[in-house]
């Protein structure tokens, strides 16, 4: 069967994760997709769409098996990140989730879109302690931190976070990433500087200043 990303959603409606992942790397091997098309046009619409006719707890697992193929097919991506990321900005980031935030999908996506935008960007995935977070951001002297909330719940955790960054890092920009900021409501809670919810968003990032 030709791959398209036609295919390789329907591969993804059916959990077929080997002929998932050999597609979407089909796709970009041949140039016929990118990687910002592959993440924006299939994986996170997949994700953020889900949904399923069966029970919840079918479903419940089922999402879960979306996540595993969508994050392995996600890995498997990143050497054409490599070959497609712009000229380093020589700005550099790091990429977190708060602390008991497990997933890490939204926070490899947009460390991939940072790369891809030029920046160097280090991805501390989930669940990422204060102390772990203030270490890294010192130690690369960091310029922007990307916190990742999938689970509206761990958005007053981000918030914590946050507040005690600004008494401690005041020249450290914060961005927000994930589903977890959706709501108005939600980011009204915090402080931030940039809200990203694509790559055209961290394209608009304004750090010229902060080299």
């Amino acid at each position: 069967m030709e791959c398209t990303k036609d295919t390789l959603q329907k591969y993804l409606n059916e959990d077929n994760k080997d002929e998932a992942v050999l597609c979407a790397l089909e796709l970009l091997e041949t140039n016929k997709i990118s990687v910002i098309s592959l993440f924006e046009d299939v994986l996170v619409p997949g994700l953020n769409n889900f949904a399923c006719s069966i029970s919840k707890q079918e479903c419940m697992w089922k999402l879960k098996v979306r996540k595993l193929i969508s994050k392995t097919i996600i890995s498997a991506s990143y050497i054409h990140v490599i070959k497609q990321k712009k000229k380093s900005n020589n700005i550099k980031t790091i990429v977190c989730c708060p602390r008991d935030e497990a997933s890490e999908i939204n926070s490899d996506i947009v460390n991939d879109y940072l790369l891809l935008a030029g920046y160097d960007s280090v991805n501390l995935g989930a669940s990422s302690d204060y102390d772990e977070i203030v270490n890294a951001l010192t130690t690369v002297d960091c310029k922007l931190l990307v916190l990742s909330v999938t689970n509206p719940l761990y958005v007053i955790r981000a918030r914590k976070l946050i507040d005690q960054l600004e008494k401690e890092l005041k020249n450290v920009e914060i961005a927000i990433v994930g589903p977890g900021f959706a709501c108005d409501k939600n980011r009204a809670q915090l402080s931030y500087d940039y809200y990203i919810t694509d790559y055209k968003s961290v394209l608009d990032i304004d750090m010229e200043d902060s080299k």
